[in-house]
C-alpha cells in the first residue's frame, strides 16, 4: 500500500508483503538521502527498523551523535554546514542499511510457520542464549560497537 503523500520524503515508499514470511520488506525503509540544503532527517523520520530488532532508538542516538558532531566541525560556517549533513547521510545510510538487513532477517526467521524449521528455530536460541559470546558477537554486530 502507497504511504500518503502527507507524509513528506516517504511518500514514494510502499511496504510490501513478503508473501511466504508474512513480513514487510525492508529494502525501502531508509531514502536515497537523508538531507537536503539546510535539513537533515533523524531517527524515524530517516528510516524505519522493524520491531523485532528493537533498534529504532539506538538508530536516532547515532543518528543524533554523529549528526552533532559532524555540525560541530562546522563551526557554523554555511559553507561546510550542508557538507556535514551530507557527509552525515552517507555515513548513516551504510550503517543503517546494515541494522535491517539484520533486523528483516530477525524478523523472517520469527515468522517461521513450518513445526520443523520452528524446531530449529528454537533449539538455536536455547543454544544462543546459553553462550555468552555468541550473545556479545550479535550485540555488538547489530549495534555496531566493539
Amino acid at each position: 500500500m502507497p504511504v500518503p503523500t502527507s507524509w513528506g520524503a516517504r511518500a514514494s515508499w510502499s511496504w510490501r508483503p513478503c508473501p511466504k514470511a508474512r513480513c514487510a520488506s525492508a529494502s525501502n525503509s531508509v531514502g536515497r538521502t537523508l538531507c537536503i540544503p539546510g535539513a537533515a532527517l533523524v531517527g524515524d523520520a530517516a528510516h524505519t527498523v522493524h520491531p523485532v530488532g528493537g533498534q529504532g532508538m539506538n538508530l536516532a542516538f547515532q543518528d543524533a551523535e554523529l549528526l552533532a558532531d559532524l555540525l560541530g566541525h562546522a563551526q557554523g560556517r554555511a559553507d561546510l554546514l550542508d557538507e556535514a549533513t551530507r557527509l552525515y547521510s552517507d555515513g548513516r545510510r551504510r550503517q543503517v542499511k546494515r541494522v535491517l538487513h539484520l533486523t528483516h532477517v530477525m524478523g523472517l526467521i520469527g515468522s517461521l510457520e513450518s513445526l520443523p524449521l520452528i524446531r530449529a528455530r528454537e533449539m538455536f536460541l536455547r543454544l544462543f542464549n546459553r553462550t555468552r559470546l555468541l550473545k556479545k558477537l550479535f550485540v555488538q554486530r547489530i549495534i555496531d560497537v566493539g
